[in-house]
């Protein structure tokens, strides 16, 4: 992990501003596409992340987590809430409301401490992929996630066991089958209410996540902040669960049972 200076993290927030800024005139006039709602949403994920790496007040840090999870929202109201004034029926773009983007609405709700709007949003999420490509592995965390923000735990538990069934000749080695086992492996320790498995699984996210760190996330807010950490020890500690697992990922100052901390 190379080492931060206020240059560059003002940089990054800087370079957020600008690219919200570039879409905020159709947010603001209602005239936005799916696509400009979902890249906002991308923009202010970024925002977060360097605004806490810049030493925001973490209130700010979570406000902009809290505005990514509603920009997604709207992007999923757009294709699936027929009661909603947004949505689009047949013209809806089934290329912005993938479970990767899903879980990014949930992940940045739960960094933001918005349990309500995590319930909302998973509300929207489809019973099948949009992509009916998308792998067993990452249908099975989405849906799981789903399930359980929406306190269906026995559901959550039967998706969770589904895909980790299929490894269970040996943990996958690396790729998106081995995030997404490492991420059902922690949800699934939230499920059974075991905090041996729930940090396992945080572990082993980190461990996977250390190589896009030091390879695709380089040189980016990303590679010191992994929002499915950050998101599933929120949400392990709502569920009683403790966070014992330590790793530069995983910022203690954003977990909500920690007192906040100079960082």
């Amino acid at each position: 992990m190379s080492s931060l200076d206020s240059n560059t993290t003002n940089a990054w927030v800087e370079i957020a501003r600008e690219r919200i800024a570039l879409r905020q005139p159709l947010i603001d006039a209602q005239e936005a596409s799916q696509a400009t709602w979902e890249g906002w949403s991308e923009w202010k994920m970024f925002y977060g992340r360097a605004l806490f790496l810049n030493s925001a007040p973490l209130a700010q840090v979570r406000d902009a987590f809290r505005d990514a999870a509603k920009g997604i929202e709207r992007v999923f109201q757009m294709s699936y809430d027929p009661s909603s004034p947004h949505f689009l029926g047949n013209r809806a773009d089934p290329t912005t409301v993938t479970d990767t983007t899903a879980i990014e609405g949930l992940n940045s709700s739960l960094i933001a401490g918005d349990f309500e709007l995590a319930q909302r949003l998973a509300r929207l999420v489809p019973a099948e992929p949009s992509d009916p490509s998308t792998p067993l592995e990452l249908s099975c965390y989405t849906r799981g996630l789903q399930q359980l923000l929406l306190e269906k735990t026995s559901q959550a538990k039967s998706l969770l066991a589904k895909g980790l069934q299929k490894h269970k000749s040996g943990p996958p080695k690396k790729g998106y089958s081995r995030n997404y086992y490492t991420l059902m492996l922690a949800l699934s320790g939230i499920v059974d209410a075991s905090d041996t498995k729930f940090n396992e699984g945080l572990r082993q996210q980190a461990e996977f996540y250390r190589t896009l760190a030091r390879g695709e996330n380089a040189d980016t807010p990303e590679e010191h902040f992994c929002d499915h950490l950050v998101a599933l020890g929120n949400l392990g500690l709502s569920h009683g669960r403790k966070v014992t697992e330590t790793t530069p990922y995983l910022p203690p100052a954003l977990l909500l049972s920690t007192v906040p901390q100079p960082h």
